[in-house]
């Protein structure tokens, strides 16, 4: 059996539903998809946190917000292209493992550990309470930017207040 699937468009966002929500698809490289439904605007690099059982992308991770102290809340990324995720609409985003695209709120050195930033949805390689656990930073990648980062596992981020 395998997970991949005829037609699916990662880049793609539909107004009408494709697919069943929470579906797992894995692409040809091995990187994990989750089928979800976004609950408001969805900038395009940024992480979010989603809901499991509803499956809608709830809210930027960021500090002291979300997750709350001490609690552990799965993330995606919706990084099939450049363009934000409709509020309603659905589409395929990154949960991991695999490697994706996200917005660096500073620069990142290369191998770095990855955490959550104050400003919501960013990512940044200073130590922070909020840990994306998994998560690596292969190449050194530059302020504000986007680069590409692996999640050896699927994408968790920690509160760890």
């Amino acid at each position: 059996m395998t997970l991949q699937k005829a037609n699916v468009d990662l880049t793609a966002q539909s107004v009408t539903q494709l697919f069943g929500l929470g579906e797992l698809h894995i692409d040809e490289l091995g990187n994990h998809y989750r089928y979800m439904q976004a609950d408001g605007a969805v900038t395009a690099y940024n992480l979010y946190s989603y809901i499991q059982g509803t499956w809608q992308i709830d809210a930027p991770i960021d500090l002291g917000v979300t997750p709350a102290t001490a609690e552990s809340v799965p993330v995606c990324v919706w990084d099939g292209n450049a363009t934000a995720l409709t509020d309603d609409y659905y589409a395929w985003v990154f949960v991991g493992p695999g490697a994706f695209t996200a917005t660096t709120a500073a620069s990142v050195a290369a191998d770095a550990i990855i955490y959550g930033h104050a400003t919501a949805g960013l990512v940044d390689d200073a130590s922070t309470a909020l840990l994306l656990n998994g998560v690596n930073c292969p190449v050194a990648i530059g302020s504000a930017t986007t680069g590409t980062f692996y999640a050896c596992t699927a994408l968790y981020a920690v509160d760890l207040a």
